[in-house]
């Protein structure tokens, strides 16, 4: 059974199944796709200034006959309190083969902005991608990922970039899938197992969830999936920490402090395109040590695995 399947083609057959037909003779096949999450915020002019971590939503409106987006970013910048909504309308996608979806970019742009005002945009460039995460070995059931990967300049001043993907909880998730994971122990023979993923649920801008699914650490050991609460958030000039000295984690939603986890620690880098994950784990008197290493998106040879 394949783990991941791409969804490429699905969305183009979602979107001439939904396709708005038009005042002209050429049916149109458009989609709106809309992602939350969080910008990364970033004023290099300024030595001292902090990073921040601001929630945004970005909505797509893409044209697959044209191959043409409308991409309205909110979360940005604000004035005077308010957040400003900017509209990029028409903006070129063209597709890209190493993740079956599509990459976009301008040079230069000025958006049409909520408030009014004129704001220079540079140096904006993403990509979409989709894929089909199966929620288990042992099951059918697949849930459809929608990943937008951004970056731009505001105003020569404020460089930003944004992870986003589709959420199936209230607050925003990403997901490090097939991740290589490697697990060492006193006296037993080290342990590599690439179907894990790593589940990554802002709670706050400081705070989040994160769930390993398919967590394995021995050949012998069941897949679970374990999630550790309420971890410390901290930002980097290229992506986030999450960390914790110590925690209990949750499997099937009841605490287990007999597997207690410390040095806990996950961070994300090439603006939240890749992850490395470290911890310990002891589990019935036994210190595990567990490494990895994934991917935002999966690779080609990910896809064709069974």
């Amino acid at each position: 059974m394949k783990k991941l399947i791409s969804l490429f083609a699905i969305l183009a057959m979602v979107f001439s199944m939904q396709s708005c037909i038009n005042s002209g003779d050429t049916p149109d096949a458009t989609q709106t796709i809309a992602l939350k999450g969080y910008n990364h915020i970033h004023e290099p002019a300024k030595v001292d200034a902090p990073l921040r971590n601001k929630a945004a939503k970005y909505e797509m409106d893409i044209n697959l006959s044209q191959m043409t987006m409308t991409l309205k970013a909110t979360g940005a910048i604000e004035s005077d309190g308010e957040e400003i909504s900017l509209v990029f309308n028409n903006i070129a996608l063209k597709y890209d083969k190493t993740n079956g979806g599509f990459s976009f970019s301008l040079p230069e742009a000025t958006p049409v902005a909520s408030d009014g005002n004129n704001y220079k945009v540079t140096d904006l460039n993403g990509s979409i991608a989709a894929y089909a995460l199966s929620n288990s070995t042992r099951s059918p059931m697949v849930t459809a990922i929608t990943v937008l990967q951004i970056s731009y300049t505001v105003n020569d001043k404020y460089d930003i970039f944004a992870t986003l993907q589709t959420s199936t909880s209230a607050t925003p998730e990403i997901y490090y899938t097939n991740c290589s994971t490697t697990t060492s122990a006193e006296g037993i023979a080290p342990f590599t197992t690439t179907v894990t993923t790593y589940l990554v649920n802002f709670i706050t801008s400081t705070k989040a969830n994160v769930t390993i699914v398919s967590a394995q650490f021995a050949q012998r050991m069941p897949q679970m999936t374990m999630v550790f609460p309420d971890v410390d958030v901290e930002m980097t000039a290229s992506g986030y920490v999450f960390k914790a000295d110590e925690l209990i984690p949750k499997i099937s939603d009841t605490p287990m402090p007999s597997h207690k986890v410390t040095n806990f620690r996950m961070e994300t880098s090439s603006k939240g395109a890749v992850a490395s994950v470290a911890f310990n784990c002891n589990i019935k008197g036994l210190n595990y040590s567990v490494a990895a290493m994934g991917k935002l998106l999966p690779s080609v040879k990910q896809n064709s695995e069974k």
